[in-house]
Formats: C-alpha cells, sequence, structure tokens
C-alpha cells in the first residue's frame, strides 16, 4: 500500500472507519507512515498478513502493528494446517467478540440460543496441532524460502527487462513467493508456454479484484 494514495484516499473518503493493509508476497508495507495516516483519520488498521507470516518490519512481526492482524494457514502458504489461518490482536474483549462470532454466537444459556448471527469459523484442535507443529519449524522455511529466491536473482537477474521484488531497509521479508516483472518485447504468456513445456509450474500473479468477472 502506497501512503500517498492511502492519504488522497482519507481525502475523498474521510470518515472510512477501516483500512486493511495487505502485505504482498512476503512484503512489508510501510507500516510507520500507513499507521500515522490511519491515527489522524482515526481509522483501525487491519492488517492481511496472510502471505508474511515470518516477515519483519523494523524488528515486529508483521500482523502485529495494526489494531488487528490476519494470518492464513492454507496449503500454499509458508507454513500450513491444509487451511484455515488465525487472528489476533491486543484488544482481549474485542478478541473475544470475534471468537464468539466465530464459534455461531452461541449464548452462554442451557439451550442452544442465539441472539447474533453468527459463523462456525473454527479450527479443529487436530488442525490447531498441526499448525503449532509447523510454527516451530517457521524460522527454517523462511531460510529456504530466501535461498530459493536468491538462486533465481542469481541465475535470471542479468537478463535484460527481467526486475525482482525491491528491498527496503526496513523490511526482513520472509521471501514466500518469488515474482518477476518484465519490461520490454517477451509477454508473460510467452514464458507460461514455455516452462509449461518443461513440467515447470508458473502463473500470472493476482488479478486486481475490480477485473474479476464476478465485480
Amino acid at each position: 500500500m502506497c501512503p500517498e494514495a492511502l492519504e488522497q484516499a482519507f481525502h475523498k473518503y474521510p470518515h472510512a472507519k477501516a483500512v486493511i493493509v495487505v502485505h504482498l508476497y512476503g512484503l512489508s508495507a510501510d507500516m510507520d507512515r500507513i499507521m500515522e495516516i490511519c491515527r489522524r483519520y482515526n481509522a483501525t488498521v487491519i492488517e492481511d498478513a496472510a502471505e508474511s507470516l515470518g516477515t519483519y518490519y523494523k524488528g515486529k512481526h508483521t500482523g502485529t502493528i495494526g489494531d488487528y492482524g490476519i494470518f492464513s494457514f492454507n496449503g500454499n502458504k509458508i507454513i500450513t494446517t491444509s487451511g484455515g489461518g488465525m487472528l489476533v490482536s491486543n484488544n482481549e474483549e474485542k478478541i473475544a467478540k470475534a471468537r464468539f462470532w466465530a464459534t455461531q454466537s452461541r449464548d452462554p444459556a442451557r439451550h442452544y440460543q442465539h441472539s447474533e448471527l453468527g459463523f462456525n469459523y473454527r479450527m479443529s484442535n487436530v488442525i490447531a496441532g498441526i499448525g503449532r507443529g509447523q510454527l516451530k519449524v517457521l524460522d527454517q522455511r523462511v531460510k529456504k524460502k530466501k535461498y530459493i529466491f536468491e538462486y533465481y536473482k542469481k541465475e535470471l537477474g542479468s537478463l535484460t527487462g527481467v526486475g525482482f521484488m525491491p528491498s527496503v531497509e526496513w523490511n526482513q521479508p520472509n521471501f514466500w513467493l518469488s515474482t518477476i516483472t518484465l519490461n520490454g518485447s517477451v509477454r508473460p504468456v510467452d514464458i507460461f508456454e514455455i516452462l509449461e513445456k518443461e513440467k515447470i509450474e508458473s502463473r500470472p500473479v493476482w488479478k486486481p479484484m475490480h477485473l474479476q468477472p464476478f465485480l
């Protein structure tokens, strides 16, 4: 997220109640500037750290800087429980409310009773146990991802028109996904087709939400 674009957005929508900051591809957003802007407009900050577990911003874990942090344990993430995720916050009262909603909003009554709309977002004990076990190897996963990224950069970085993810002094990424940009006559689809012939998987990065057919 670009802090300058965020400031412009607040000029247009000064009463926005929340901002979701996405740490893309394991790279941390510029959180100090983003937090300063959001505090000025009294907006809640939700960090989407789905891709950045193990990433640090100025020595702090991403997902622990805003008011809330969310993490993903999907099958393609740096550690996985095969699905599900995690919500964190220092606000115990609001976390308790989120847990209440996530467990079907069941009232503390003798009968199964519901006074609010609830959802079944609970993670089973078995899945949670897998996640706790995987957390122990998070540092090893980050180290391996960094090795993969640096190998790609060493082998491909000298090619004309190929760019890699930027690195800034306040960011210690987890290198979750190695991505490149192309600047020249070669189209991404050309590379996909050549790699497919060698049985090497590749794909474009995310399509923007507003370009999705449903929206």
